[in-house]
């Protein structure tokens, strides 16, 4: 990968996640304005006629349970005369389904599939990447599993031995609140 001065790469994948997010939220609530600050008006334009698309033939694409996995940075080029740009893969999933007015699956599955997107992106003056043209999309196949690692678990003698602290705990309040209402009670 090439590396141009001045890229913070962080806020290269944070733009772009984010504009990203915004744009499958887009297309799945069928309202393109919720991305058009997050790329060029050109592909905005693109997102609109899609969307416009669906909705004559009375379908809309819906991107269920959508989460990004990860990104990479593929490229980076310091666009010397014009603004940065960069190439970069997202890796995602989701279920990819195209529904009818009637929520019936036309196109696609509702099963959790895992994908990757390669976007080309550009930096604007005031420092926010965005996208410029969506890429290839490649599809790696039914998730399986867990998107990530598992949780730990925690030792059973462990979580035994909270359960009784927390037992006997909760019994001392008992007697501590009857033994102060007592109290109470026998001083009137």
């Amino acid at each position: 990968m090439e590396s141009a001065p001045k890229t913070n790469q962080s806020e290269l994948l944070a733009d772009i996640r984010e504009g990203f997010t915004r744009l499958e939220a887009a297309i799945s609530t069928a309202r393109p304005p919720l991305c058009k600050p997050y790329m060029t008006p050109e592909l905005h334009q693109e997102l609109v006629e899609t969307v416009r698309d669906l909705a004559a033939r009375g379908h809309r694409r819906v991107h269920g349970a959508f989460e990004i996995l990860g990104t990479e940075i593929l490229s980076v080029d310091s666009g010397e005369p014009g603004p940065p740009s960069a190439r970069v893969r997202l890796h995602a999933m989701s279920s990819l389904v195209e529904l009818d007015q009637q929520h019936r699956v036309v196109q696609g599955s509702r099963e959790l599939t895992a994908w990757s997107q390669d976007l080309a992106v550009k930096r604007l003056e005031t420092g926010r990447w965005i996208i410029t043209k969506l890429e290839s999309m490649s599809i790696q196949g039914p998730v399986t599993g867990p998107s990530g690692p598992p949780l730990q678990t925690r030792n059973a003698t462990e979580l035994e031995q909270r359960e009784r602290e927390s037992q006997e705990h909760g019994a001392g309040f008992v007697i501590a609140t009857l033994n102060f209402m007592r109290l109470q009670y026998s001083g009137s």
